[in-house]
């Protein structure tokens, strides 16, 4: 898999898998913030600033090929609506994925409110998938991003 990138101002978002040298730098990054592992095989979107510091990433996992990609979003102030357009460019145009799945925590009622303006509809409750809390699972589909500024998924 190629390293691709894009700037997405004022980010840039540098698309890596476990092959790249730049892969095991971002899960290490992540595992500092987040206190989570990311173990291989993954593919991961780092949001780098001007500087080239990382400040977000993306992790695409459960990779089904043609079919189903699972991500996990840490992107403390930069989660914006470019950054958002090349998350879904790269889960179904370099990846080929005809969905991607994302399981928020009950208790995060702001991304909970976000999700249907990302195009995002609730599909199901998995009970206790984070530890003592439920996972609240959803499913954007490329037809399902209705809304005007996430529609740019063909770049």
């Amino acid at each position: 898999m190629r390293q691709l990138w894009r700037w997405v101002v004022p980010f840039k978002v540098v698309f890596t898998d476990h092959t790249l040298k730049l892969g095991p730098l971002v899960a290490e990054w992540y595992k500092e913030k987040t206190g989570s592992e990311i173990t291989p095989p993954y593919a991961l979107a780092a949001i780098l600033d001007q500087e080239y510091n990382i400040q977000g990433v993306v992790w695409y996992y459960d990779y089904q090929p043609q079919g189903n990609v699972d991500i996990h979003i840490y992107t403390p102030g930069c989660f914006t609506r470019n950054v958002i357009r090349v998350v879904y460019s790269i889960a179904f145009n370099g990846l080929g994925c005809t969905r991607i799945t994302a399981k928020v925590a009950r208790s995060n009622k702001k991304l909970l409110k976000l999700m249907p303006r990302l195009g995002f509809v609730y599909e199901f409750t998995q009970k206790r998938y984070f530890k003592d809390e439920d996972a609240i699972v959803h499913v954007l589909f490329r037809e399902n991003i209705t809304d005007a500024w996430t529609q740019n998924t063909k770049s």
